[in-house]
């Protein structure tokens, strides 16, 4: 399959329940801001901790679409904030955690999608005992 340089495609495909054997596979675009970038990484090769804030990794940055890995340990948090002109998407790959969407909140866990549509405030925190690990979209990139 040929992919035009305009196209993404995104597959994440966990192994056996397993954060660091899942695949991220992001179709061709060969060149952006003068560099050529893969068009292939390991979800788990970006998994990591920060002590004091949580630990974001952008795994693919084009003109227009960002996809990253925010990790957060337990008691870490994404403070409630806006994109005036972004949507956002998480899907929760490992661990579980209190989302906010506008005046809603829900605890969300593992193959969980949770959309922020642009001007809509939005967050997350990390109150369990193990790492929440969210795959998150943004569109277009800040």
């Amino acid at each position: 399959m040929t992919l035009e340089s305009s196209q993404y495609l995104v597959v994440v495909r966990p192994v056996s329940g397993s954060v660091p054997s899942a695949d991220l596979f992001i179709g061709e675009f060969a060149n952006h801001g003068g560099k050529t970038l893969s068009c292939f990484t390991r979800v788990g090769d970006h998994v990591g901790e920060r002590s004091l804030k949580h630990h974001k990794a952008t795994l693919f940055a084009g003109p227009s679409l960002m996809v990253g890995l925010n990790c957060l340990e337990p008691g870490q948090e994404q403070v409630v904030h806006t994109h005036r002109n972004q949507e956002k998407f998480y899907l929760v790959i490992s661990g579980e955690g209190w989302f906010t969407v506008g005046q809603e909140e829900r605890r969300a866990g593992v193959g969980s999608v949770i959309w922020a549509p642009r001007g809509i405030p939005h967050g997350v925190r990390n109150d369990g005992d193990e790492r929440l690990v969210i795959f998150m979209g943004m569109a277009p990139p800040p």
